[in-house]
C-alpha cells in the first residue's frame, strides 16, 4: 500500500524547503539512533535533471548544519543518495517529483503502465497508448519506476 506519511515528519518540514530552493525534492528521509549516533538517510530528487552525485553533495551542504543545530546533543551523520532508475514508490508525496517518468501502477489485480503525466491531491494520472487513465491513491497498492533499457542505448 502506498504510505502517506513523509510530509507529516517534523525532520522533513525542516530540511525540505532548504533543498526546494535549488530545484530538489526530499523522496524519502528516515532517522535512527545507535550507540548515541543520530543517522539521517535522504533520497533526493532534481526536478531539472537526472540527480547526479553532484546534487547528493550539494543537498548534503546545505542539509548537514541544520541537522547539527536540531540534533545538537548526538553526533550526527548523513546519507544522501538518488531514488534509483527502478524505485518503489512508497509514499504520495514521491510522485509530483516523478511526472515525466514511466511507471507501473499496481490497481486493483491489475498493472497500469505508461508516462506519470500529473499528481494532485486525489491520484495521478498515467498516459499510455490507449491514452490517459486517472488512478486514485485509494486503488493503488503498489507503484514503481519503471526504466526502458532499450529506449537508453
Amino acid at each position: 500500500m502506498i504510505r502517506n506519511e513523509l510530509r507529516d515528519k517534523e525532520l522533513y518540514t525542516q530540511i525540505a524547503p532548504i533543498l526546494a530552493g535549488t530545484g530538489i525534492s526530499v523522496i524519502e528521509l528516515s532517522e535512527f539512533e545507535k550507540d548515541g549516533r543520530c543517522t539521517v538517510r535522504i533520497v533526493i530528487q532534481s526536478a531539472e535533471h537526472n540527480t547526479t552525485i553532484d546534487d547528493c553533495t550539494a543537498a548534503h551542504k546545505l542539509v548537514f548544519p541544520r541537522l547539527e543545530l536540531l540534533r545538537s546533543s548526538r553526533d550526527v551523520y548523513l546519507e544522501v543518495s538518488t531514488p534509483g532508475i527502478q524505485r518503489n514508490i512508497k509514499d504520495i508525496s514521491e510522485f509530483p517529483a516523478f511526472i515525466g517518468k514511466d511507471v507501473n501502477i499496481l490497481q486493483g489485480d491489475d498493472w497500469v503502465s505508461g508516462r506519470l503525466a500529473s499528481s494532485d491531491e486525489e491520484g495521478v494520472v498515467i498516459e499510455s497508448g490507449d491514452g490517459q487513465s486517472k488512478i486514485r491513491f485509494a486503488d493503488m497498492k503498489k507503484a514503481k519506476l519503471v526504466y526502458n533499457w532499450k529506449e537508453k542505448r
